[in-house]
């Protein structure tokens, strides 16, 4: 730092120093005096100014090599934070996720036990159902067989009409052209295709018998004990593809069913001796 200026006692100063500045002086003169205080002032300020240089490169180089070492203080604190918060941050992230698969697992246990309890609920109301179908069948065809209608005519009536009641057709006039429009319906065609490829027949030629098949059915429409018989004798390969095809429609539908066999005779027997 810069030390305090004390004052100085009034030097001596060469006379020759000073002539060949001022040639009229002359030593022990106010004038002499007044050279010697100038001189002695700019040897001063020269002094001050030359110590100050000094000082302000000492202070300069100071300030670097502190600055310099708050720097790397800084630089080292900040690096020790950065760690100890990467630390924190795995630490925290780790149990944020196991955490999260904690309740990952709690919610898939619970979606389980719902899925598990919810299939339970439908597979009892399926068999609740399904004897509910198989007992509304039985009072279908009982129905009908009181009715006098337990035969191939009263079949293709009953899924005609049930059709038209499930919108599965537009509103038709007659048995007839209700089973002609219900024959061009993709249910039907899927249940067609699957006809043929069992009895190795021609699709084609089975759709081509629904025009003419209630007029069939309707020339053999006795009853029978209970189900109804599609008997070989009383209709051709193709009408027989047919009608199984309507019947087995009427069993996709949640409605009652009919109760049918097929019977493969040459004359008339009882197909249940």
């Amino acid at each position: 730092m810069l030390s305090t200026i004390t004052r100085q006692p009034l030097r001596t100063v060469k006379p020759h120093l000073l002539k060949t500045r001022h040639s009229n002086l002359q030593p022990g003169n106010a004038a002499w005096q007044i050279a010697v205080l100038q001189q002695n002032a700019k040897e001063k300020i020269d002094q001050l100014l030359k110590r100050f240089e000094t000082e302000r490169v000492q202070l300069r180089t100071e300030y670097k090599q502190n600055a310099k070492e708050e720097i790397g203080r800084l630089l080292k604190s900040f690096e020790t934070e950065r760690l100890q918060l990467r630390t924190e941050y795995k630490q925290n992230a780790r149990e944020e996720i196991d955490r999260l698969q904690q309740n990952a697992r709690e919610e898939i246990d619970r979606l389980q036990q719902n899925a598990k309890e919810e299939k339970d609920r439908l597979l009892k109301k399926l068999e609740q159902n399904s004897n509910l179908k198989a007992y509304s069948s039985k009072i279908l065809n009982e129905y009908l067989g009181l009715k006098g209608k337990l035969n191939l005519r009263g079949a293709l009536e009953y899924i005609s009409i049930t059709a038209l009641s499930l919108k599965k057709i537009e509103k038709r006039v007659g048995t007839r052209d209700r089973l002609i429009a219900l024959s061009n319906t993709p249910e039907f065609t899927k249940i067609l295709q699957k006809v043929a490829e069992e009895r190795n027949l021609i699709q084609k030629e089975i759709k081509a018998q629904v025009e003419h098949l209630y007029h069939e059915v309707s020339k053999i429409a006795h009853g029978h004990d209970g189900f109804i018989i599609i008997r070989s004798i009383d209709l051709t390969i193709n009408e027989r593809a047919a009608i199984v095809c309507f019947l087995e429609l009427l069993n996709e539908w949640p409605v009652p069913n009919l109760i049918w066999v097929e019977w493969e005779v040459e004359e008339l027997t009882n197909p249940l001796l």
